[in-house]
């Protein structure tokens, strides 16, 4: 049975993930407003973040509604996942988080923790040499949580057992006859 503390989690990773989407897509349309021109891969780039910070406000607006649980918490899921690896190898690259962020990671030659507040995006297409990669550790945790939601929810569905149901069928035919 889905109770009060049930809701409250779903509707604080919701409201997480929609202030988070905001932030960011304000931050590209400021970005877009300081580009006098773009190019090809700055297209994709900036296409890129619109589209992962938009899909962040609809993961948390479902969240914050009640009546499609399972689908928000899946779509939720999806969103923090791509926010766990950031990395560049080899001039191609990607750095996207919402709202917070805690990473530990290699960039040679020393293991770096970072703490950002508010929203990180970047991508690299054929940039440099530069390498490193990093695990978000704050969606790690919001996961964890919607995963422990989603095992909630899915354990209020009844399972149906089909063989009784088969002998409970037989069983009801064979005293009509």
């Amino acid at each position: 049975m889905k109770d009060e503390n049930f809701y409250q989690k779903i509707k604080a990773i919701g409201w997480f993930q929609i202030i988070g989407g905001i932030v960011g897509l304000a931050f590209m349309v400021q970005l877009i407003a300081q580009l006098s021109t773009i190019n090809g891969s700055e297209f994709l780039i900036v296409l890129t973040g619109l589209g992962l910070f938009s899909f962040s406000v609809y993961a948390g607006s479902l969240m914050v509604k009640k009546g499609n649980e399972k689908r928000a918490i899946i779509l939720s899921i999806v969103n923090q996942s791509l926010q766990i690896f950031q990395f560049k190898i080899l001039g191609f690259g990607l750095t996207y988080s919402t709202l917070l962020s805690f990473t530990i990671g290699y960039k040679p030659p020393e293991i770096e923790f970072h703490f950002d507040a508010f929203m990180l995006f970047s991508g690299t297409i054929l940039s440099g040499d530069e390498f490193f990669i990093f695990i978000n550790i704050i969606p790690v945790l919001i996961c964890g949580v919607l995963l422990s939601l989603l095992d909630h929810l899915n354990s209020d569905i009844p399972e149906i057992d089909a063989l009784e149901e088969v002998k409970s069928m037989n069983e009801n035919l064979t005293n009509r006859l």
